[in-house]
């Protein structure tokens, strides 16, 4: 009987290991670990999206590469400067490796600081790896994000002294106009707060349109005038519709969404 046990409990152990290295993932292959490839050079990503950032600190994230070739690999890093070299002062990219042996893994360690850059929304920068490879020597790689303000936490009594944007109207019909008529639409941003209502930028989601503030900081209790205009010329017919979102330091309303909506015929 102790036998029948004995072997009994081996058998269970035995499938026990063997279904725990069934489970253990296998390391992932060259294509899974640098899908991206730019002559021998291999990479994890060529785009890296940081996601929504808020402008308080830095952040940092890691683009790994694979020479895939049989000869080493010089790279340098360069912007797309008039100069050709200067990356804006919130990016920062550092290589682990200058040169990169055949086979050999090595990284970028790239860097963002929202906080010195003035943007805000969607933002896209590039930067290039110049490299020896006689097959595509340039290596373009593209760092976005969406840059939002920050706000610290505010008490109760802080939260009613503090700027609010009031934006009765979000929507403006242009109508039907024939291709290449300029329209214009004004919206109006009030200032309801007690300290000054601060415009950032407005940024529009398509060609055709410019934007223009009477103002870029609003005291309390006065307004400013967002002009609208939209060139027609060269679009499609029908529908033409553009969305713009203006960024404000309102801590209750940072973004506003506007939609510019009109037939071109």
């Amino acid at each position: 009987m102790k036998k029948v046990l004995l072997l009994s409990g081996l058998i269970f152990v035995s499938c026990s290991l063997l279904a725990q290295r069934i489970v253990v993932p296998k390391p992932g292959t060259t294509d899974d670990r640098f899908p991206k490839k730019s002559g021998s050079l291999r990479a994890s990503a060529f785009s890296l999206p940081l996601g929504k950032l808020k402008k308080q600190g830095a952040v940092s994230d890691t683009i790994f590469l694979l020479n895939d070739g049989h000869k080493p690999i010089h790279s340098t890093i360069a912007g797309f400067s008039k100069d050709g070299m200067k990356l804006p002062d919130y990016l920062h990219i550092s290589m682990h490796d200058s040169v990169i042996a055949p086979k050999a893994v090595s990284y970028l360690l790239v860097t963002y600081d929202p906080v010195k850059n003035p943007d805000y929304g969607f933002t896209a920068d590039r930067f290039r790896l110049v490299t020896d490879d006689v097959d595509q020597p340039i290596k373009t790689f593209y760092v976005t994000t969406y840059l939002e303000d920050y706000f610290p936490a505010m008490s109760a009594e802080d939260s009613v002294s503090v700027q609010r944007a009031r934006v009765p109207v979000t929507l403006f019909d242009y109508g039907t106009v024939k291709s290449g008529k300029v329209v214009a639409r004004t919206c109006v941003i009030y200032n309801d707060g007690k300290r000054d209502l601060l415009i950032r930028v407005a940024k529009s989601n398509g060609p055709g349109v410019e934007l223009s503030f009477s103002k870029m900081v609003v005291p309390p209790a006065d307004s400013a005038a967002l002009q609208i205009t939209f060139n027609t010329f060269g679009k499609q017919p029908g529908k033409n519709n553009r969305n713009i979102t203006v960024f404000m330091n309102d801590p209750f309303l940072p973004e506003v969404k506007l939609e510019l909506k009109g037939v071109v015929e």
